[in-house]
């Protein structure tokens, strides 16, 4: 709890001392004082958070679905630079729409009001053929055909003359039917064949609301950044650890576009729809540093590429599984207050990121790369999280880079981007080993954690077409319940093809593990494994894209969930070794998309599994296949 007090006092003395500076700055009306690093945004596809010194041109770029919050775009020139957050003038060139209201400042000018509505609604038919379910001595194959969809709204208030840079915004993120499945599959008709008010139960069988307010958080600018706080997504890097936002233009796809946002955050992906998304209870800033520097040393307040950011998280999830507390929900009390009083079950963090990213649109010169399309970026990521209950202390690190580099003009460019990560520390709350208590939760000693996890891309793009390997990895266990944990799965939203992780080791995890071991789980992300992912792109015409690629996987250690026919019962595994090899997948997708900005996208994929010496002993399948097709509306 010291920590807590200790960061909570220094955000305050913070907040104090930032207003107080933008109210002295607000009192000299006679200069036009740019803001020394103002965030514009989080930028999810490198994991920075770009910082603006000037208010951009309405018409500069379109902000993403799932965050202008995450949306970076370019800076204006340095020698039109705006009047501060607290005299904004109504002449700017983001003047509010016609469903804007505006109010008067004290001296006398209008600041606008607006609200601003962005979304999509998404429709997935999907088909598996030998989807893996429970069996007397095999897992037992069965065909599966359904239909999901998602409505997601993403409103925001905005005040200030710049809808891309306002002074202040409140943003929201809500959910209809969220990756509900079609029909009345909760089966509460006491005749089905009757039923005509279907339930909302998602593909992993849990009855979801109708409408849901998943996110709500407040943006404010002050004269050095921005502070953020509320319910708001977490993103970074390729999403190993969290789930970003996809950054591609429509044509370009990812992952190797350059970082334009795109309306319809879950939609720009190859291989099926991002399910999760990762959310946060969080108090955020942001700045660039240099660019403080530059402005009190030079006088110069152009944009700067380094990004430093520093967040406080009481957790809404707990990705690690570290956070489990008293298994009696009613051994709460009902007095008010009273299980707030000691804080003991929270499960918090303290963020440090460090960014630095440049791109060829910046309009700094002395950062500007050669070509508008190239960038640059690289950054680190560091996580304290703690639980007192558990006695857990975990450290999180991850480093994350981006490279587009054009090889000249009418040549295509090289591409690179990668993560890594580690998660390090201790806990007594993974419940797995022999004599925890039930009550508390709580492991009889310590469990030492030691996860690795990894993605590396590297190729060639061109405007018409790109080829790209990737090969990543992600730590397995062959001893779950000694004193050493090393397996944790890579966020379930980063996918890697449509059948190895979505379906076969997401099924094969959740029935050998148990519900009690969720946390344990696949879910889709990379689990346990060494694979090689090569992918390449073809685009015949605008609009019309085709994508290809093909997997190989092989298990880092032969745990529980899979096939051991070893004499020894030893578990580990060799980069290559036979018996470890969970198998192959070759995936194809025609993506279609028409009307004004992409409106209407269409997408059809479809892919087979051959099981490999790691799983074919425990399917009694050995082949999956699957046949998908998804139409989104995104406004």
């Amino acid at each position: 709890m010291a920590r807590v007090a200790a960061m909570m006092g220094v955000l305050s003395v913070g907040l104090v001392v930032l207003l107080a500076a933008s109210s002295v700055k607000a009192q000299d009306a006679g200069t036009a004082t740019a803001d020394a690093g103002v965030p514009e945004a989080m930028d999810a596809a490198t994991g920075t958070v770009s910082v603006s010194v000037d208010e951009p041109d309405a018409g500069e770029g379109s902000t993403d679905v799932e965050a202008d919050a995450a949306a970076a775009e370019p800076e204006t020139d340095a020698a039109t630079a705006p009047e501060t957050p607290s005299s904004p003038s109504s002449s700017s060139s983001s003047a509010p729409s016609s469903s804007s209201s505006s109010s008067s400042s004290s001296s006398g000018r209008s600041i606008p009001l607006d609200w601003t509505v962005t979304g999509y609604a998404r429709f997935r038919l999907t088909h598996i053929g030998n989807l893996p379910q429970v069996g007397p001595d095999r897992d037992r194959a069965v065909d599966a055909g359904f239909g999901t969809m998602r409505l997601r709204l993403e409103p925001a208030l905005l005040y200030g003359p710049s809808r891309d840079l306002p002074i202040a915004a409140l943003r929201f993120s809500i959910d209809g039917l969220d990756n509900v499945v079609f029909g009345d599959n909760a089966r509460i008709a006491r005749t089905p064949l009757f039923a005509g008010d279907p339930s909302g139960t998602d593909i992993e069988g849990f009855d979801v609301d109708t409408f849901k307010l998943r996110r709500v958080w407040l943006e404010l600018q002050v004269p050095v950044g921005q502070i953020r706080i509320g319910r708001m997504p977490s993103e970074w890097g390729l999403g190993l650890l969290t789930s970003p936002i996809p950054f591609a233009t429509a044509g370009e796809g990812p992952p190797w576009g350059p970082p334009t946002p795109v309306r319809g955050d879950g939609l720009v992906t190859d291989w099926g729809d991002p399910q999760f998304g990762t959310t946060y209870d969080r108090i955020l800033f942001a700045t660039r540093p240099l660019t403080i520097v530059n402005t009190l040393l030079r006088q110069d307040s152009r944009s700067t590429p380094l990004v430093l950011a520093i967040a406080y998280d009481i957790l809404v999830e707990d990705p690690l599984g570290f956070a489990r507390g008293p298994s009696d929900p009613s051994d709460r009390s009902l007095v008010p207050f009273s299980y707030l009083g000691d804080g003991e079950d929270d499960v918090q963090e303290v963020v440090t990121a460090l960014i630095w990213r440049q791109t060829g649109s910046d309009t700094n010169e002395t950062w500007r790369l050669p070509r508008a399309t190239d960038e640059l970026a690289a950054g680190v990521y560091f996580v304290n999280r703690w639980q007192d209950h558990t006695e857990s202390d975990v450290y999180i690190y991850d480093a994350f880079w981006r490279l587009r580099w054009g090889l000249g003009p009418g040549l295509p460019s090289l591409f690179t981007t990668g993560e890594i990560l580690t998660i390090q520390g201790s806990t007594r709350g993974l419940s797995i080993r022999p004599g925890f208590d039930e009550d508390t939760g709580l492991e009889p000693d310590g469990t030492d954690a030691n996860i690795w996890g990894g993605a590396f891309r590297a190729g060639v793009v061109d405007a018409r077409w790109s080829a790209i390997l990737e090969a990543g990895f992600a730590s397995g266990d062959g001893e779950l319940q000694d004193d050493e944990f090393t397996q944790r799965a890579i966020h379930p939203d980063y996918h890697v093809g449509l059948l190895m992780y979505q379906v076969a080791l997401a099924a094969r995890t959740a029935i050998q593990l148990g519900p009690d071991l969720r946390p344990l789980w696949s879910r889709g992300g990379v689990w346990n494994s060494k694979y090689f992912f090569p992918q390449a792109r073809f685009r015949p015409s605008p609009g019309w894209e085709i994508v290809g690629a093909f997997l190989l996987a092989w298990a880092d250690e032969l745990n529980v969930a899979l096939y051991n026919n070893r004499d020894d019962g030893s578990t580990s595994c060799s980069v290559i070794q036979g018996d470890c090899f969970l198998g192959w997948e070759a995936d194809l997708a025609l993506k279609v998309s028409w009307g004004e900005g992409d409106l209407v996208r269409w997408s059809t994929e479809a892919g087979v599994m051959h099981a490999g010496d790691a799983l074919s002993g425990i399917f009694s399948e050995e082949w999956l296949w699957t046949l998908q097709s998804r139409i989104s509306v995104v406004f």
